[in-house]
């Protein structure tokens, strides 16, 4: 079926369908994984993927500024594997970024030029007695106070975006990570001498609230920093965070005042990690309520914690939620909760991706084909374009249908080599087929789609538009060729989804 979808009041929703890939699910394995994995991203309809490429200050990818991630297979690059299957799928690559996370575990990095060993000044979070914060199972952190980590990320950051073509930076961990009781805070002289200098304050316990306070802001400064030297390198990218459930909460617990950040236009894209359950859920409203508050020109799509969720309902549930309050989008943790969740991860995927593909929009059907063959009822070798094509025949069906009883069946022999098939659509009073006089108009607004399904890998699909002057070609998608039918759609709106002809 071919379909127009014009976008409604609440359309933007479904412009982005985001997915989180840990570290965990590919880093010990190799490029297949990765393309697999992006792969099930895509039958699962999404849009934006958040892909983890630093986890403890080191990189999953090829880094100029820390060390090669321990478990990572020599010899391939995760982010460019990643980058360039997304991009066949028309789907936007996010290099997602831990950036206050230094290290995690009880030994220590192989490699000496790891961050966790910098001295002079050291990255470290230190006691009042001079101490380290201790190696553990949880995050061992850097210092948001010190000026030499903000230049550090800034770096990597910088580093990511010069050296490849992702299309968002998404930063995580960027709060503070352990207990906020003066004690537990940076108490090196350099980041108490600092204070003193922002504030004029002595740097004592009974100025703790005023400390957290300047720590919220140096917080926010490295937000600002990474977000400046992102967007001057690539104007166009997507630099987005992933901050608390409820913007009080963030900002007392954590010392994330992700509300300046918004007022202060840092962000393009905040995603607030509403992590509840079934138990907790009447949290739910409360905490997006006081989110979508925020006076903010930046898209708001709240994080769930489908790990969380026992029935895929909930997880609907609260995607409805979102999409009934105007959120711009919805971003789910994470991807083993779809594809390594056994029969629960199944249901969950037919249940959500059937979801993602409807709301929001109001369905035009152009070409059906329940009654007859619409505006494809020409021989598919009617074009002089075709390229390798040795036979090719289409036929209304009605064994098989995304929706109804009818389809239309292309068979194509061709090239072993490749060939490009052009199936014509329209007729107009003189029998000519591919004119403007015969196509339908459509106004240039919403989304342009088709259902396919295939069970032959290598193929690919665009959509070609005639306009009155011009002629616009989609970028082309690879298809899914799991012998299901997927959705490929391309956005109107969207001038890197199209191409001259």
């Amino acid at each position: 079926m071919l379909s127009v979808y014009p976008v409604s009041a609440s359309g933007e929703f479904n412009d982005y369908r985001a997915l989180w890939v840990t570290r965990f699910n590919y880093a010990s394995t190799n490029a297949a994984t990765v393309n697999a994995i992006v792969d099930n991203a895509a039958r699962l309809g999404i849009t934006d993927l958040m892909f983890q490429v630093r986890g403890r200050a080191d990189a999953l990818y090829n880094s100029n500024f820390e060390p090669r991630a321990e478990n990572l297979n020599p010899g391939w690059d995760p982010l460019q594997t990643a980058i360039d299957r997304a991009h066949d799928h028309g789907i936007k690559l996010h290099a997602w970024i831990n950036t206050m996370p230094l290290w995690q575990g009880t030994t220590p990095p192989q490699n000496g030029a790891h961050p966790f060993y910098q001295t002079d000044p050291s990255y470290r979070i230190h006691d009042a007695s001079g101490n380290p914060q201790p190696l553990g199972s949880s995050y061992v952190t850097a210092n948001p106070v010190s000026q030499a980590w903000h230049d550090h990320v800034t770096n990597v950051a910088g580093d990511i975006v010069s050296n490849y073509n992702v299309d968002g930076l998404h930063m995580d961990y960027i709060r503070w990570v352990g207990s906020t009781a003066w004690s537990d805070l940076p108490q090196d002289p350099e980041s108490l001498q600092a204070f003193t200098n922002a504030t004029g304050l002595p740097a004592v316990s009974t100025h703790a609230e005023s400390y957290r306070d300047f720590i919220r802001g140096r917080i926010g400064d490295l937000v600002a920093s990474v977000s400046q030297t992102a967007r001057g390198l690539d104007p166009g990218i997507d630099v987005s965070a992933a901050v608390w459930r409820d913007p009080d909460v963030g900002r007392s617990q954590v010392l994330q005042d992700y509300r300046v950040w918004l007022e202060q236009d840092y962000l393009d894209t905040v995603i607030p990690m509403i992590y509840l359950s079934e138990s907790n859920n009447h949290l739910f409203q409360p905490n997006l309520s006081n989110v979508l508050a925020i006076d903010t020109q930046a898209r708001v799509a709240p994080g769930l914690g489908v790990y969380l969720h026992s029935d895929p309902d909930f997880t609907l549930s609260q995607l409805n939620t979102l999409y009934q309050n105007g959120t711009d989008g919805a971003t789910l943790y994470a991807y083993s909760e779809f594809f390594q969740a056994g029969a629960l991860g199944v249901e969950r995927f037919g249940k959500i991706r059937d979801f993602l593909d409807t709301v929001g929009r109001e369905i035009i059907p152009i070409t059906d084909f329940e009654i007859g063959e619409g505006y494809f009822e020409n021989s598919p070798t009617q074009s002089g374009s075709n390229t390798g094509v040795f036979a090719a025949t289409a036929n209304r069906t009605v064994t098989t249908a995304q929706e109804g009883n009818a389809s239309q069946e292309l068979t194509v022999t061709g090239d072993a080599g490749g060939w490009f098939l052009r199936h014509l659509a329209g007729i107009d009073y003189r029998g000519d087929v591919a004119s403007t006089d015969g196509n339908l108009p459509l106004a240039a607004d919403g989304y342009l789609g088709v259902w396919l399904k295939t069970a032959t890998s290598g193929l690919e699909v665009s959509l070609a538009l005639d306009d009155p002057a011009t002629a616009d070609r989609g970028v082309r998608r690879s298809l899914i060729a799991d012998d299901q039918w997927h959705l490929y759609e391309w956005n109107l709106d969207d001038d890197a989804m199209w191409e001259s002809w």
